[in-house]
């Protein structure tokens, strides 16, 4: 797992390319399968899966993007395998075993002593359905026939006679449906509607030029060369720089608009009124890594008002699109 800490420090580097798996001819069991491991193997491995993982499913075509494997091993690790089950609601991991839907699986073939394998897109094809119902993804890396790492995905897939759709949050269940928390399309869920209070007066500005770096390999996004100015006759100690990745260049800043948060990062650090924070060096985790595609970077300065809700103060829409 990546640590999350945010340091005031930073490297230049550059952009990783995002790995792709394409899996081609799965096999689809219809049946439960029991999937039994031991504390022990998954303590030992030093081998982890990250937390972030986003699981779709669309006809017939599965995709598992967003996550990355480490190794803290001392040796390379040859041979992984990560598997992705669903997992019926209602069912719980428990006592070391869990019974699930096995969709479908991808070989690794090394990953090298102490380094992580990120930015990892998954492409499959599902064979046959799972009985109608909501399900929990969960991956299962194995190393050798050992199960070594289990990750919980970050949505639930609901399955209704053949149509899919998502919740945000693998505790949702059917009930839901009457309290506004229903399930999500493919489109908003991949891309999901960022909303913000937007205030944008520049009480605290960005200033000077800054550079963002997006470091796949090491699940960083990293932020250098600009100084942050505190404009007002009294300090801020609650500043918060988050960072977008959104399709459309985000000149005027609305309420709501179609993105994906990548970064954030507190400050931690009191800027006095009337002072600026110069030459800032910011690198902080990547919190969800793209689907690939064109995007522009939107950086925000927020602050936090009285009842600890961020309003957006200051933005910088950098001109150019990048792509991965």
């Amino acid at each position: 797992m990546h640590d999350n800490q945010t340091y005031i420090k930073m490297k230049k580097t550059l952009i990783s390319t995002i790995l792709s798996f394409c899996l081609t001819g799965l096999l689809f069991a219809q049946e439960l399968k029991t999937v039994n491991f031991s504390d022990v193997e998954l303590n030992q491995s030093q081998l982890s899966l990250s937390e972030n993982w986003k699981t779709v499913i669309d006809k017939s075509n599965i995709t598992i993007v967003n996550g990355s494997i480490k190794n803290e091993s001392s040796k390379n690790q040859r041979n992984l395998r990560l598997d992705l089950y669903l997992l019926p609601q209602g069912n719980n991991i428990s006592n070391n075993t869990f019974t699930a839907y096995h969709l479908t699986n991808v070989g690794f073939p090394n990953i090298r002593k102490n380094s992580r394998l990120a930015g990892i897109n998954i492409k499959g094809e599902l064979v046959e359905t799972p009985p109608n119902g909501i399900y929990d993804p969960i991956l299962v890396l194995s190393n050798q026939g050992k199960i070594v790492s289990i990750q919980r995905v970050g949505n639930s897939i609901e399955q209704n006679n053949g149509v899919f759709a998502y919740y945000s949050k693998p505790t949702q269940t059917p009930s839901n449906k009457a309290t506004g928390k229903g399930p999500i399309s493919k489109e908003d869920f991949l891309n999901p509607l960022v909303k913000i209070e937007v205030v944008d007066d520049n009480s605290v500005s960005i200033d000077k030029e800054w550079k963002i770096d997006i470091d796949f390999k090491n699940f960083l996004v990293k932020l250098n060369g600009g100084d942050i100015a505190n404009n007002t006759a009294y300090n801020f100690d609650d500043i918060v720089v988050n960072v977008f990745l959104t399709k459309e260049n985000q000149n005027k800043l609305s309420q709501d608009f179609s993105g994906l948060l990548i970064a954030s990062a507190n400050l931690d650090k009191t800027i006095e009124k009337h002072t600026r924070f110069v030459d800032a060096d910011i690198t902080t985790n990547l919190q969800q890594i793209p689907q690939s595609g064109t995007y522009y970077i939107l950086m925000t300065l927020s602050v936090k008002d009285e009842k600890g809700n961020l309003q957006v103060r200051s933005k910088r829409a950098f001109p150019n699109s990048v792509t991965f």
